[in-house]
């Protein structure tokens, strides 16, 4: 009622309202001004008669509104399903499946978790891949040293003895073996940082990983598997580092763009007052991003801190705590 009320009172000021309100309106939706005609007799058009048609149809509704209740209630007995119903069903369905859902994909297990983590991961990125990229870069031969080729070789021999062993020291090992080879290659291609880092974080992940694992039993249920899922999960890492591979190689096949590198070379000096344009990016430009690999590198010589006196005072109960 209120608003019939207020529609019929804007109705008898047209020409404000159509001023005031429905001008600007219409201008700001279309982006240009736009020209609005309101009268409050139209003649006798469709609009006119759809309006008599849904009063004529209301008002028969609700002069007939018993008849039509008990002959609903007469189809819906004899229907077998009704909104409810369907309703209800939709809802157990959505139940079944979130169970079987959860179930498979968050079973409690880390190996699951990881399947499909990197199951999806190299579906996305290769598929991405191959539509966009269309000009492959031709594949040169790697012009190495004799010592990135040692370090290559060091990395894939402890990728393949950590995926292969039974061992858990020898997987362990392997893990620290890869994580340092990756470490040389930061250091080698001028990230001393980030090697430091690397290095740092990969001895305390071997420390933890060794202490933690060493207490869990044997590891058997790998032996167990059958070949068929150790043939799905040699799949999925070989499509995983050939897509990681694949995508790294288009990058880095790709000019690179140096407007960063410029603007670092022409404001080292006047905005930072530094000749060494990579202490002033560590210090100065990506000062935070440093601050955080040194909070980082604070806490794992912190950790390691506190696992070596937590094993002295373990093997020393008398001694003193400083």
């Amino acid at each position: 009622m209120a608003l019939a009320g207020i529609g019929l009172l804007l109705g008898l000021i047209l020409t404000d309202v159509d001023q005031a309100l429905l001008r600007p309106a219409a201008a700001a939706i279309l982006n240009r001004p736009a020209e609005i005609s309101l009268k409050l007799w139209h003649g006798v058009n469709l609009p006119l008669l759809l309006s008599v048609l849904t009063l004529v149809a209301g008002i028969s509704m609700y002069l007939a509104y018993p008849y039509l209740r008990r002959a609903i209630a007469i189809a819906l007995d004899r229907f077998p399903l009704d909104f409810d119903r369907i309703y209800d069903h939709i809802m157990a369905g959505l139940v079944v499946v979130a169970t079987v859902q959860t179930r498979w994909l968050q079973g409690g297990l880390l190996r699951q978790y990881l399947l499909v983590v990197f199951t999806t991961s190299a579906v996305g990125v290769g598929v991405v891949l191959v539509t966009h990229v269309q000009d492959w870069p031709a594949v040169p031969w790697p012009d190495l040293h004799l010592y990135e080729w040692i370090i290559v070789a060091a990395i894939v021999v402890g990728s393949l003895v950590s995926a292969s062993t039974h061992s858990r020291i020898a997987a362990i090992c392997a893990l620290g073996i890869v994580g340092s080879g990756v470490s040389l290659i930061f250091l080698f291609n001028g990230a001393p940082d980030v090697a430091m880092t690397q290095i740092l974080v990969e001895i305390l992940f071997v420390v933890i990983i060794a202490i933690v694992l060493l207490r869990l039993p044997t590891i058997r249920r790998i032996a167990e598997r059958s070949t068929l899922v150790r043939f799905r999960d040699a799949s999925v890492a070989t499509l995983g580092g050939s897509v990681v591979a694949a995508a790294t190689f288009v990058v880095s096949a790709t000019p690179p763009d140096r407007k960063l590198s410029d603007f670092f070379a022409r404001t080292s000096v006047p905005e930072a007052h530094g000749g060494n344009i990579v202490n002033v990016i560590l210090v100065d430009f990506r000062a935070f991003d440093t601050l955080g690999e040194i909070i980082v590198v604070g806490t794992a010589a912190f950790a390691v801190y506190a696992l070596v006196m937590a094993l002295r005072r373990r093997l020393n109960p008398q001694e003193e705590r400083p």
